[in-house]
């Protein structure tokens, strides 16, 4: 039986990785580079981009997609006099999984999509608003989420981990606990705790804390509100981008990430 739970176990961390890391790629969020020649003028140019709201414009020589222009570096004469070849670093190809261009994208403000050896594409700020992206971030707390329950179950027996919680905390999850039974829902206390409280227990247990990659109790505090606040903004719909910014939203989606490894090993030790 312990095989097979834990053949189970990590055919659910596996299968999401799966997903988004051979199935859902950038192609997904990416839009199509709208394309100019090199001896276009480039005031026209500008004036084109602005009323089609874009920052950037690739530029052909020939049949040859060879490089870009920005819209606010755009003055009189061609768009030759502006353009700038493409950087390795600023281009990603189509077959990139989305979960391994959004540590790419971190310190960017634009990427570049590469199809059969010519850029085709382009993904901004912008993009990253789009469902897989909101399907990803959701995915990666929610297993997390579920992980850090099963833990607490099966680490903390007998209830040990309540000491572990403010009384206020504990009380709100008795609460929705009565709730949900007397629905006629079948299920354990832990379960009623939020995500954020889940991560607290385990990160001030003795046991389990030394487990993860926090640095003092502050540290894994500010990590545990960083995962909550990304919840929240996901749950509730809210536009990504505004109180955080897309680089703090990556680096606590690389949290969840970090964390899910940790559960995961810790969940299928013997």
């Amino acid at each position: 039986m312990k095989k097979d739970r834990h053949v189970r176990r990590k055919s659910k961390y596996q299968a999401l990785k799966t997903l988004y890391e051979t199935n859902i790629t950038v192609e997904s969020i990416a839009e199509y580079l709208m394309v100019c020649d090199i001896q276009e003028d480039a005031l026209s140019m500008k004036t084109e981009l602005a009323q089609r709201n874009y920052d950037v414009l690739g530029v052909k020589e020939g049949d040859e997609v060879i490089g870009y222009v920005e819209r606010e570096r755009l003055e009189a004469g061609t768009i030759r006099d502006f353009v700038r070849p493409f950087q390795t670093r600023e281009i990603v190809s189509n077959s990139t999984p989305l979960m391994q261009f959004l540590h790419i994208f971190k310190e960017r403000k634009r990427i570049f999509v590469l199809e059969n050896n010519e850029v085709t594409q382009l993904i901004t700020g912008a993009d990253l608003q789009k469902p897989p992206v909101r399907m990803l971030i959701f995915g990666y707390i929610t297993l997390l989420e579920m992980n850090l329950g099963e833990l607490i179950y099966e680490k903390l027996p007998e209830s040990s981990w309540k000491s572990l919680l403010s009384e206020g905390r504990l009380s709100k999850a008795e609460a929705l606990y009565q709730e949900r039974l007397a629905k006629d829902e079948d299920l354990h206390l832990i379960e009623c705790l939020q995500i954020s409280d889940k991560l607290h227990i385990v990160l001030n247990d003795p046991h389990l804390k030394g487990q993860f990659p926090v640095s003092s109790k502050s540290h894994g505090k500010r990590m545990a509100n960083q995962v909550r606040d990304l919840r929240d903004r996901i749950a509730h719909s809210n536009e990504l981008g505004m109180d955080m910014t897309w680089e703090e939203i990556i680096d606590s989606l690389e949290i969840c990430e970090e964390f899910l490894r940790v559960t995961e090993r810790l969940l299928l030790e013997q």
